[in-house]
């Protein structure tokens, strides 16, 4: 298909130097169509560049693909309906898997920005009274906000007023319950303090963002710099990760505290300690972090079953949609 490649010789240095080129001349270019092939163009020349060693061809290789698949959809007059996605994305699988942490970090967060162009097209044209499309676009933000796109989230808010959401309480409990877990997973503190660092961050200059928060020194720069050795931004840094959450926990910032239980329960920058574990996870869990049960299901020890049941009973009345805990072993 587009990712077939053969008339270039095997220099990976030259494919990604023409794909700029190819990308910096569809920048320009207004006519539609011409785009189009323009980007197929970029496709190519990424995909053999990245194939060929180049992990820095990864990411326009992945902004090419994307914009490929949302001009094939307006020459075509209509909106992406995802074949085209999902036939691009089985081809790539494979390399998504075996690339690095920092561009798996990048793929999500395209595929994310994606996802939420379609919904914001989509947004003004559904038929609010028609919950057959009022679901298919909740769906898309949601796939956004899977991709660690966070702005939807007053979109979501918009969406869950609308009548069809009365006797569908269900999913805003599920939403929600996501969109708290994607932020503590990826999200940074947005204190005053550390909004340089974080808007070199939207940037994706994250070296720049971790010297600028290594300068702040206080504990909501500790918590971001742990989210950042922690995902892999500057580089996974287990060790400096916990570190950072801890020094953050210390001065308050309960959110770490869930990064921590997750650490201990896997030893990640730290020695698997089932008691700290649970410690960390109780704490998080008294403040209302519910993501924070998934730490209790990573343990794999009898003498926390109990535990887990009361705790999961407890957590159940605020949030009955997650899915019911297996009793015994694995049964």
């Amino acid at each position: 298909m587009y990712l077939a490649t053969n008339h270039l010789e095997d220099n990976s240095q030259l494919a990604y130097e023409l794909g700029l080129f190819c990308q910096k001349i569809r920048i320009l270019e207004e006519n539609l169509a011409y785009k189009y092939e323009y980007v197929k163009a970029e496709v190519d020349c990424f995909y053999y560049a990245y194939k060929h060693g180049l992990e820095d061809a990864f990411d326009p290789l992945i902004n090419a693909l994307l914009y490929f698949a949302s001009a094939d959809a307006q020459l075509n007059n209509r909106i992406s309906d995802y074949k085209i996605i999902l036939e691009i994305l089985k081809l790539i699988e494979p390399m998504i898997k075996e690339t690095s942490e920092l561009n798996k970090i990048l793929y999500r967060k395209r595929i994310g920005r994606y996802h939420y162009k379609q919904a914001r097209i989509k947004h003004d044209i559904i038929n609010k009274n028609d919950p057959l499309q009022v679901l298919r676009l909740f769906g898309e933000y949601q796939k956004a906000l899977r991709g660690n796109y966070l702005d939807v989230i007053d979109y979501c808010l918009e969406i869950m007023s609308y009548p069809i959401f009365d006797q569908t309480k269900v999913m805003k409990d599920l939403f929600l319950h996501l969109y708290e877990f994607q932020k503590l997973n990826y999200g940074f503190i947005n204190d005053e303090t550390c909004m340089d660092a974080i808007n070199e961050f939207n940037k994706e200059d994250y070296n720049e963002t971790e010297y600028l928060l290594k300068n702040i020194d206080n504990k909501y720069s500790y918590y971001n710099l742990g989210i950042l050795y922690k995902n892999g931004y500057v580089g996974v840094d287990d060790q400096k990760a916990f570190d950072y959450f801890l020094k953050a926990y210390e001065l308050g910032i309960i959110e770490a505290s869930y990064h921590l239980g997750v650490m201990y329960s896997l030893g990640k920058g730290c020695n698997v300690d089932v008691d700290q574990a649970l410690k960390y996870a109780n704490i998080a869990l008294q403040n209302e972090y519910y993501p924070a049960y998934g730490i209790l299901e990573t343990i794999d020890s009898d003498n926390v079953k109990t535990y887990r049941e009361m705790k999961y009973q407890k957590i159940l009345q605020k949030y009955p949609i997650l899915p019911k805990i297996s009793k015994g072993n694995g049964e």
